[in-house]
C-alpha cells in the first residue's frame, strides 16, 4: 500500500489523549528504546528525534545531551510535546518542527550526531521506508548512533493469533502488513527485513 500521510495525520489528531498516555506509561515498548538512549547518549549530542510524538522521549533525551529536535508531522501531537514541556528544565534545549521522516531537506547532511526513531514511524511510510531511511541516515553524522524502532510482523501474527483471528493473522504473513489500533496501515517488519533495509541503504 502507499503512503498517505494525510490518513496519519489524521488518525494522530483523533488520538493525541491515547498517544499521549501510550508515550507517559512504562512498558516495554516505551522502555526499551530509551534503555538504549540512555546507554548510548553523550553530553554532546546533537539530537534528532524523527517522529518523536508528543515528547516524553525528547524530554528525557535532553536532560542528558546538547539539544534535541524532535520532528512529528501531526500539528496536534506537536501542540501537546510543546504542553509536555512547558515548565521543564530542558524545554530551551528541544526544539519542535513540524515535518515528515520521508523529506527531511530542511537539514543539511550530518546535522545530527545521534538519530533516535522509534514507535511507528519507520512503518507509517509504508511503500517509501526505503526514502525514510535513506534520510535518516543522510542527516545523521558519520559514525553516529540511529536507534530505530518498528512494528513487529510476527508481534503482530501472535497478538491476532491470541485473539482468535486466525484469517488476519495469515493475511499479516502474507503482506507484512495491517491496520494498527489508531487507523493508519503499518508495514511490519521481521529483524532480517529490517536488517536488509539498513544494508540496502548502506
Amino acid at each position: 500500500m502507499s503512503y498517505d500521510p494525510d490518513r496519519v495525520i489524521e488518525a494522530y489528531e483523533r488520538n493525541v489523549g491515547i498517544e499521549d498516555e501510550g508515550e507517559k506509561r512504562h512498558t516495554l515498548r516505551t522502555e526499551i528504546p530509551r534503555e538504549f538512549i540512555k546507554k548510548y547518549l553523550r553530553p554532546y549530542d546533537v539530537v534528532l528525534d524523527a517522529g518523536g510524538g508528543t515528547g516524553i522521549n525528547a524530554i528525557m533525551m535532553a536532560s542528558y545531551c546538547e539539544k534535541v529536535t524532535l520532528l512529528d508531522v501531526t500539528p496536534g501531537i506537536l501542540r501537546r510535546a510543546e504542553e509536555n514541556m512547558r515548565g521543564s528544565d530542558v524545554a530551551g534545549k528541544i526544539e519542535l518542527v513540524n515535518g515528515d521522516i520521508t523529506d527531511l531537506s530542511r537539514f543539511h547532511g550530518g546535522a545530527f550526531s545521534f538519530v533516535v526513531c522509534v514507535g511507528d514511524a519507520i512503518s507509517y511510510v509504508l511503500d517509501r521506508r526505503f526514502e525514510a531511511m535513506a534520510e535518516l541516515i543522510r542527516v545523521a553524522r558519520p559514525g553516529s548512533i540511529l536507534v530505530i524502532g518498528c512494528d513487529s510482523k510476527l508481534g503482530f501474527m501472535r497478538l491476532r493469533l491470541a485473539e482468535g483471528r486466525l484469517d488476519e493473522a495469515i493475511e499479516i504473513y502474507r503482506t507484512s502488513e495491517c491496520d494498527c489500533g489508531m487507523g493508519p496501515r503499518t508495514h511490519l517488519y521481521t529483524v532480517r527485513e529490517m536488517a536488509e533495509l539498513l544494508e540496502r541503504i548502506g
